[in-house]
């Protein structure tokens, strides 16, 4: 996954060479979220880690990365929790977020049935923080050969925290 705004604005690094940014933000975010509808199920186990950003960049940042769980009709279709936990650098997370605000984050989401990324975006729906509205939503930029428009997973949900 690419995180594009995430490092570099205008050409500038975010951060210091070298230095260690905390999101103390990020903490209500974290731990398992769950949805159900009938037979179906959504579950999202999110993990607040720091994320090393090699030269020239050199800066470690709190991000949020998480594995998710799909059930439809009782069958499950999608599933990366067997990875839940698991440092960013194995490569088995579907979920890589930072904050956007106090109470949303905005981040990347893998689509692995339609082998693709997508925009995420996960706002806490009051100050209790037990419930969070997930959407996703297309990435912008240009569309491989192959490329599958539409969703796997529902696009706008309500999750529970557990």
């Amino acid at each position: 996954m690419m995180v594009h705004s995430l490092i570099k604005t205008e050409g500038q690094a975010l951060y210091p060479s070298g230095s260690f940014n905390s999101k103390p933000e990020l903490d209500k975010f974290v731990g398992t979220w769950k949805w159900v509808s009938g037979n179906d199920t959504v579950i999202l186990a999110l993990y607040k880690q720091a994320i090393y950003y090699a030269p020239p960049l050199n800066y470690h940042v709190e991000n949020i990365v998480g594995w998710h769980r799909y059930v439809k009709n009782g069958v499950l279709v999608e599933n990366s929790s067997q990875y839940s936990g698991q440092s960013y650098i194995g490569g088995h997370s579907t979920i890589l977020a930072w904050a956007k605000s106090a109470t949303k984050i905005y981040g990347v989401f893998e689509d692995i049935t339609k082998n693709k990324d997508c925009d995420l975006y996960l706002t806490m729906v009051d100050n209790t923080y037990t419930q969070m509205n997930l959407k996703i939503g297309e990435s912008r930029g240009i569309r491989p050969t192959g490329f599958q428009y539409g969703f796997t997973l529902p696009t706008s949900i309500v999750l529970t925290k557990q």
